[in-house]
C-alpha cells in the first residue's frame, strides 16, 4: 500500500486482498456494466481549461460549506454497505479515516455490519449523514430514524431508486450471501420484536441481497415519505438516485431539501446515461426554476482523479462522494487506506485548482472546464433548433460527409439486422429500443422523440439468444453509431419532424410501413398503431428495428450547395456512377458463378449417366452368363435358383437408386457384394 499513488493501485491491490465473492460484489454493474464504465470514460470528455502563471502561493484551501456547516473538503464518502467484507473493523476503519483526515463528511449505508450508534462514536466532529432504505415495517423506519438523529447525523439520504434490486450478473453466477457471522447490524435489534431475520442467505434462486430486498424492502413507497421522515426525525432529507431534471423537480416538491445525482454505482439499471451527464441537466433546470441558491445538489459515479472531482463541482456539485475508491482503500489498508486514498484525491484536486486558476472553492466555475454543452446538458429548446444542427456539423466536417459514407457503412450494418426487409430499404438512421421504449413512442406518434439508440445491450442479446449464427456484433460499428446519434443529434430530427422534413419509415420484423411527409392522417395511424399487431411475441418485439429516413430534407439541401458549386454536383454523380459500377460488377460476378455452377451440375449428370449405362450392360452380361453367388456357401436347404433370382432383384434396386437426380457417386458409393465365378 505504501507505493499505492492512484485509486487505481487501490483496486488491485483490493483484487489480491479480497474473496473473489466480496471483489465480485463491489465491482459489479448492472447487466453488461455500460453504465459502469461510462460513469468514468464520460469524465475524458471534458477537457479541462489550464492558466498560466499562476501563484501557487494564493491557494487559499478546499474548505466549502454543505448545508450550511463548514467542511474541511467537497470531497467526501459515500454510502456504501457491508464493508466488513474488507477488512474486519468494516465501518469502523472508514469512519476513523474519515476522522483522522481532516474530518472528512461521510454517509452511513442502513445496511451496514456496524451499528450505527459504534460508527458515529467513531467520527465526532465529522458532518455524518445516514443512507436510508424503507422498510416493510413502518415502526422499524420511525425507531430508525430517531436512533439516527440521537446519534449525531446531521442528514438522511433517502435512497429512491432501490424499488427492486438490478441485475448484478457476478453475483447471481456466485449465488452472493453474506459471510458467515455479518448482517444488516442496524437492524438485528428487530429481530425479536419484528421478526426480521438480517442474514443475507442465498436460496440458489437469487443472490442473498436480492431476496431480502424482495421480502423486507417496501417496494410501495412514493415520494410523499419525505415530509414524514422529515417529521419524525428532524433532519433535512436528500433525495438519492435523481438521474433527470423531472425527478429533481418532483423531489423539490414533494420536500427533499438537497438533490443527489446517483446511478447507485450504475447496479440499478444499465444503458443509463453516466452521472456527470446528468448533472448538467439537473443544475440548469434549478437555475430555471430559481432554486440553485437553495437547493444543493450533491454527486457520485465514476470519481476516480482530482481532476473528475474539479469537472463535478464546474458543473455545479456542491460535494463530490467517493464509493468504490474507498472501498478499494479499505480491502489494502484498513484506516490507513482510507486516510491515503482520501490525501491523494485531495492533493490533486488542489493541484488542478492552482493550475486552472481556482485558489479557492468558490473560483471554481464552468470556465475552468471547456464544455461540449450538448454532451452534458440535455437543452431541448436549444438543440431543437436547425441552424444550430446545421452550424454544428459544418464544425465536425460536415453532415454531407457522414452521409456520404453510408454506402460504406451500411452493409455492415445490415449484418447486424438480418430481416429480408432491410435489404430492399434505404434509410439513413437507425434506433433499436427495447419492446418498452418502443411501445411508448409509438403510443406518443413520436410527436416527443427524446430518446434514440442503437442499443449494444439489445444487440448482444440478439446475438446470443435471438439469432447467434446470423447476428455478428461489430464493435467498431455500434460505437461509431451510438456517437453519431445520442440524444442530441434526436432532437434535430424532432426539429425536422415538427417542421415536416421528415420523411419516417419503420419496420416491424418482416412488415414494411411507409408515411408520407407531414401527412396528418398517417401521423394519427402511428398513434393510433397496436403495438402487437404485427408482433406476436417478445422475441420480435426484442428485434423491432425503428427506421427514420430524412432524404428529402438531405435532396433539399444536396441541390441548394450544388447550386453554389456544380463541382459538387459532378462529384455526386461520379461517385453514384462508381456505385453502380461496383454494383453490376458484383451482379456479373454472381452471374459468372450461376454458370459456372450450372456447368458443373451438368458435367456430374454425364458422368453419372455413363457410370450407370456401363452398370446396366455389366448386370446384363452377368444375367447371361448366370455365373455369380451371393458371397459364402449357399445353405443346402435352399433352392439354388431362388437364390440367384433374389440377389438380381437386389441388383436392379441398387441400380435403380443411381438414376435418382439426386444422387451423387462422389459422396455416395455404391458397392454391389457379389464375386464372379466360373
Amino acid at each position: 500500500m505504501d507505493r499505492a499513488v492512484s485509486v487505481k493501485d487501490f483496486e488491485q491491490l483490493a483484487s489480491e486482498n479480497l474473496h473473489k465473492h466480496a471483489y465480485d460484489y463491489y465491482r459489479a454493474g448492472a447487466n453488461a456494466a455500460i453504465s459502469l464504465n461510462d460513469n468514468v470514460e464520460k469524465f475524458r470528455n471534458i477537457p479541462l481549461k489550464t492558466r498560466t502563471f499562476v501563484d501557487p502561493k494564493k491557494f487559499k484551501g478546499l474548505e466549502t460549506t454543505i448545508m450550511g456547516q463548514k467542511v474541511s473538503s467537497p470531497i467526501c464518502i459515500a454510502s456504501t454497505s457491508f464493508q466488513k467484507m474488507t477488512n474486519e473493523d468494516g465501518e469502523l476503519a472508514m469512519a476513523r479515516g474519515a476522522q483522522a483526515f481532516n474530518h472528512t463528511t461521510f454517509m452511513l449505508s442502513s445496511w451496514s455490519n456496524v451499528p450505527l450508534e459504534d460508527v458515529a462514536q467513531q467520527a465526532p466532529d465529522c458532518f455524518k449523514m445516514f443512507q436510508i432504505y424503507l422498510s416493510k415495517i413502518p415502526d422499524v423506519n420511525k425507531d430508525l430514524w430517531i436512533r439516527v438523529k440521537n446519534s449525531g447525523f446531521t442528514a438522511l439520504g433517502l435512497t429512491t431508486d432501490t424499488q427492486m434490486l438490478g441485475k448484478r450478473e457476478n453475483d447471481l453466477r456466485n449465488g452472493f450471501s453474506l459471510p458467515e457471522g455479518l448482517n444488516m447490524a442496524n437492524y438485528n435489534k428487530y429481530n425479536k420484536t419484528h421478526g426480521q431475520n438480517q442474514d443475507i442467505k442465498s436460496s440458489g434462486k437469487d443472490s442473498g441481497l436480492s431476496e431480502y430486498v424482495k421480502n423486507h424492502k417496501d417496494q410501495n413507497i412514493g415520494w410523499e415519505i419525505i415530509n414524514e421522515i422529515k417529521k419524525i426525525s428532524g433532519l433535512p432529507v436528500i433525495a438519492k438516485g435523481i438521474m433527470c431534471k423531472e425527478d429533481a423537480l418532483t423531489a423539490i416538491e414533494y420536500g427533499a431539501d438537497a438533490l443527489f445525482v446517483s446511478n447507485h454505482g450504475a447496479r440499478q439499471l444499465d444503458t443509463t446515461p453516466a452521472t456527470i451527464e446528468v448533472l448538467g441537466e439537473v443544475i440548469e433546470v434549478l437555475k430555471e426554476k430559481g432554486l440553485d441558491k437553495k437547493i444543493e445538489v450533491y454527486f457520485d459515479g465514476g470519481i476516480r482523479r482530482g481532476t473528475d472531482v474539479f469537472k463535478a463541482l464546474a458543473i455545479g456539485a456542491k460535494a463530490v462522494f467517493l464509493g468504490r475508491p474507498i472501498l478499494w482503500a479499505m480491502a489494502a489498508g484498513g484506516q490507513k487506506g482510507v486516510e491515503k486514498v482520501l490525501k491523494i484525491m485531495n492533493d490533486e484536486l488542489k493541484e488542478t485548482m492552482i493550475r486552472t486558476g481556482c485558489y479557492c472553492i468558490e473560483d471554481i466555475s464552468k470556465n475552468g472546464v471547456k464544455l461540449e454543452e450538448e454532451k452534458l446538458v440535455y437543452d431541448r429548446e436549444e438543440y431543437a433548433k436547425k441552424d444550430f444542427w446545421n452550424d454544428r456539423f459544418k464544425e465536425s466536417k460536415g453532415f454531407f460527409d457522414w452521409y456520404a459514407k453510408w454506402d460504406q457503412i451500411k452493409p455492415k450494418f445490415l449484418e447486424l439486422f438480418p430481416l429480408e426487409t432491410h435489404r430492399h430499404s434505404s434509410f439513413l438512421m437507425v434506433g433499436c429500443g427495447n419492446s418498452k421504449l418502443s411501445e411508448e413512442m409509438y403510443k406518443e406518434g413520436f410527436q416527443q422523440v427524446t430518446n434514440m439508440d442503437i442499443s449494444d445491450v439489445v444487440l448482444q442479446k440478439m446475438q446470443e439468444i435471438y439469432y447467434p449464427e446470423k447476428c455478428p456484433t461489430f464493435e467498431q460499428m455500434i460505437h461509431l453509431i451510438l456517437l453519431l446519434i445520442r440524444v442530441p443529434m434526436m432532437h434535430w430530427l424532432q426539429s425536422c419532424f415538427q417542421s415536416k422534413m421528415l420523411y419516417i419509415v419503420w419496420t416491424f420484423s418482416g412488415n414494411f410501413k411507409e408515411f408520407s411527409q407531414g401527412d396528418a392522417e398517417s401521423f394519427k395511424a402511428i398513434k393510433a398503431f397496436k403495438f402487437n399487431k404485427h408482433t406476436e411475441n417478445r422475441v420480435e418485439r426484442q428485434t423491432t428495428v425503428l427506421c427514420y429516413q430524412v432524404k428529402r430534407f438531405i435532396e433539399a439541401e444536396q441541390i441548394k450547395e450544388e447550386s453554389k458549386d456544380p463541382r459538387k454536383k459532378l462529384l455526386r454523380l461520379m461517385m453514384k456512377a462508381k456505385a453502380k459500377k461496383q454494383q453490376d460488377d458484383i451482379n456479373k460476378a454472381f452471374a459468372d458463378q450461376k454458370i459456372i455452377d450450372e456447368a458443373i451440375a451438368q458435367k456430374d449428370i454425364d458422368q453419372l449417366n455413363v457410370q450407370t449405362a456401363n452398370a446396366e450392360q455389366q448386370s446384363q452380361n452377368d444375367l447371361e452368363s448366370n455365373k455369380y453367388q451371393e458371397i459364402g456357401d449357399i445353405p443346402a436347404d435352399q433352392d439354388e435358383s431362388k437364390v440367384i433370382e433374389q440377389d438380381i432383384q437386389k441388383d436392379k434396386e441398387n441400380l435403380e437408386q443411381t438414376k435418382n437426380p439426386n444422387y451423387n457417386p462422389k459422396r455416395q458409393e455404391f458397392v454391389m457384394m457379389y464375386v464372379i465365378y466360373k
